[in-house]
């Protein structure tokens, strides 16, 4: 193979190489990765209501003195 057909065949490998890139190939490795998507949101669970055993009593009250009367 002479130096011409050497120079030929490593100008179209080069150019085959780049052509299959295309011109945005190094833009685009240099741009960050997209967020991960959101993980979905758990599940919504129903249960009954309990029914109470005891109706809940109101805290004791606490005895005041008589206001001053003025």
């Amino acid at each position: 193979m002479t130096k011409v057909h050497k120079l030929i065949a490593g100008s179209l490998l080069v150019g085959s190489l780049a052509g299959g890139l295309g011109p945005g190939a190094g833009r685009a490795a240099a741009d960050p990765p997209p967020p991960p998507p959101m993980p979905p949101p758990p599940p919504l669970v129903w249960a009954p209501p309990t029914p109470e055993s005891e109706p809940p009593e109101a805290p004791p009250a606490a005895e005041l003195p008589p206001p001053p009367s003025g």
